[in-house]
């Protein structure tokens, strides 16, 4: 089983509102839990060959075999002077 938790307010949130309901309408059906607005608050992994425990900003805790984190897509481009070249 796969839990996708997302920080902001919906899916896909630099496109158009539709994109994101779409996405998430058809992770949820291929079994995904989908859970938006929420925050790891804490993690951990008392035992290396254990779960992974979260505990979820909102107070709830997970336990999972693996986490995988992604921070999005945001180019790193604000400090490199593309400005000066119109």
């Amino acid at each position: 089983s796969v839990t996708l938790l997302v920080r902001g307010s919906a899916l896909l949130a630099r496109m158009e509102p539709f994109v994101g309901e779409f996405v998430g309408r058809g992770l949820a059906a291929a079994g995904v839990d989908v859970r938006v607005s929420v925050s790891v608050r804490a993690l951990s992994r008392p035992d290396a060959r254990g779960p992974v425990r979260l505990t979820l900003d909102d107070g709830t805790e997970l336990e999972v075999d693996e986490i995988l984190f992604a921070t999005g897509r945001v180019p790193l481009t604000d400090d490199i002077g593309l400005e000066s070249i119109g």
